[in-house]
């Protein structure tokens, strides 16, 4: 039986308040209610999500990497959180904060 590679995945969430967190008020601070699914990226690079998720030189839901939902979509950015593998990392001025 041949295996199957699996592809990982991470899950991009948008939030609803990008004002508020950005400027760290943290109305959800475990960001449960406040976000809402844009995409699924097929890399493990929390980096790479970010990086293939923002309108650099084109519209990023035309990345091959990319799987959005449907609907019209910003560029990710801090105050955003990023899933893999089960654990919610919010984008922060320097990196990601796990949650």
């Amino acid at each position: 039986m041949a295996k199957v590679k699996r592809i990982a995945m991470i899950t991009v969430y948008h939030s609803l308040n990008i004002l508020e967190t950005a400027f760290g008020v943290l109305p959800d601070p475990d960001c449960s209610v406040n976000i809402v699914k844009v995409a699924e990226v097929a890399t493990d690079s929390l980096e790479e999500a970010f990086s293939l998720t923002n309108h650099i030189d084109s519209n990023w839901t035309n990345n091959p990497e990319v799987t959005a939902v449907p609907g019209k979509h910003r560029s990710t950015c801090v105050g955003d959180v990023l899933e893999k593998d089960g654990q919610k990392y919010r984008i922060a001025a320097f990196g990601f904060e796990k949650l």
